[in-house]
């Protein structure tokens, strides 16, 4: 197929595309809109409804569509240059127009395909009317009742109990929040984690530009911190920082748990960093967490 290389989007590709007028980048201010959008959704715990969660799946280079009553984010597939994602397509006729989007990135440009992400079942139906096939990609979203995991009594919690005490038991911790002021600590942490992740798992895909992404999403999310919508949480552990994650709000009592980074040298470190945390964020108010596509 002939057209326009599309690697990377740029503004220029969508001017030419003829785009220009429903098609610009993802800014900062942005947030709100995509606010706006997220709150007339109807799925309480829906893990792709806040801000961090569209920044860490389309980084800093991302285009959003908005024609005032419609929004999605674009970018480019992780692995596939030539392949265009819209990510988390949201009002008024989204999968009409999606396929019209995807139509013109077919036939304008040097696109190959077109991916959606990102959709519930009652989206999944509407698009593959609208003329997308399933491809089988599937998130799965684990929910995890706050007040049930902080009390650890039932027996399908008996290995993070195991687990947390061990940790307890052999470690000096702390915990920080993630500030401008400490995203260094963050950043040390991205690094080790890189260097642990390596030495244990070999060579599986954890490459710098990965890295490079999460010391640009910390550092990013840093000054958003709240400690009531988004969260920032950094463990030290025997005067190491030695994980960190963001998590934000996705309804009043659900908090939804993103870039979540340990040293895994560390037995029970993961755990801990996720108990802690729904130990803050009871206090607040919410009493579920979701932890994600896992």
């Amino acid at each position: 197929m002939t057209g326009i290389n599309i690697s990377p989007l740029t503004r220029e590709w969508i001017t030419r595309v003829g785009l220009s007028d429903v098609v610009s980048p993802i800014e900062k201010s942005d947030r709100f809109l995509f606010e706006r959008f997220f709150m007339s959704d109807n799925d309480t715990c829906r893990y792709e409804n806040s801000w961090p969660f569209i920044m860490q799946f389309m980084g800093r280079s991302a285009y959003k569509y908005y024609d005032g009553q419609t929004l999605m984010a674009i970018g480019l597939d992780h692995v596939d240059v030539q392949t265009v994602t819209l990510v988390r397509p949201m009002g008024v006729d989204a999968h009409i127009k999606a396929a019209r989007l995807a139509s013109q990135f077919i036939n304008k440009s040097g696109c190959q395909s077109v991916i959606v992400r990102y959709l519930n079942s009652v989206e999944y139906n509407m698009f593959l009317q609208a003329g997308f096939v399933d491809r089988g990609y599937k998130y799965p979203q684990p929910i995890c009742y706050i007040p049930e995991m902080l009390e650890l009594r039932s027996g399908k919690w008996s290995k993070l109990r195991l687990r947390l005490n061990r940790f307890r038991s052999h470690f000096d911790y702390d915990y920080l929040d993630l500030t401008p002021k400490t995203i260094h600590l963050a950043i040390s942490v991205c690094r080790a984690w890189q260097r642990t992740y390596k030495k244990r798992y070999g060579d599986t895909g954890v490459r710098p530009p990965i890295i490079n992404h999460y010391v640009w999403l910390f550092s990013y999310i840093a000054d958003m911190v709240d400690n009531r919508h988004i969260y920032g949480l950094i463990i030290i552990v025997n005067g190491l920082p030695s994980a960190v994650c963001i998590a934000s709000s996705v309804s009043s009592q659900c908090l939804a748990i993103y870039a979540n980074l340990s040293n895994v040298d560390i037995a029970g470190l993961p755990e801990f960093l996720i108990y802690e945390l729904g130990r803050i964020v009871r206090e607040k108010g919410y009493r579920m967490l979701n932890l994600g596509h896992s």
